[in-house]
């Protein structure tokens, strides 16, 4: 449970994106203050958030002036600790599952969210028949996990190559 709680207030804006999309579709058919609770709720929790990362910088700023690091020199073996852990779970599972399926499913509502106000005739679409909003629904979570595992590749490849170089010019 407490990798999960990590892993949420790590990745916070990512589950709070389609919450936000969501919210969007929904205020004007409830008329309700959705959206401004929403945003409430992602305000507070990201000050939550930033209070325990400035506590946590000082911590690394305490350290950082006893051993005589710089803190470019503090980021960068941080980054390769981190990424050794990452890089053990493998380019696939990283891929596709961390991109595809986790960061492809908020990229869904985004698309959504896109197509029903910018698409002539998409609300129109939905309202014709209940399969085509699965359809619409599949078509834009199919964009989200493509687009997401491409930009996840991509960050592999970059992170990889810092990584080699990072790990190399420490020892």
């Amino acid at each position: 449970m407490k990798e999960a709680w990590n892993y949420f207030r790590k990745h916070h804006i990512f589950f709070f994106l389609p919450l936000l999309a969501l919210a969007a579709i929904i205020d004007p058919y409830a008329r309700t203050n959705l959206i401004q609770c929403t945003f409430v709720v992602i305000y507070t929790f990201s000050y939550y958030v930033d209070l325990r990362r400035g506590r946590t910088n000082i911590a690394e700023r305490k350290v950082m002036a006893r051993e005589g690091l710089t803190y470019k020199q503090m980021r960068n073996s941080n980054f390769v600790k981190k990424w050794g852990e990452t890089r053990t779970v493998g380019i696939i599972k990283y891929v596709f599952v961390f991109g595809g399926l986790c960061f492809g499913f908020g990229l869904c509502f985004l698309f959504g969210l896109i197509a029903l106000t910018y698409v002539k005739g998409a609300a129109t679409f939905i309202q014709y028949s209940f399969g085509n909003m699965f359809a619409l629904i599949g078509i834009c979570y199919l964009a989200g996990f493509v687009i997401a595992d491409a930009m996840h590749l991509i960050i592999w490849a970059i992170n990889e190559k810092k990584f080699a170089r990072l790990s190399t010019t420490a020892h």
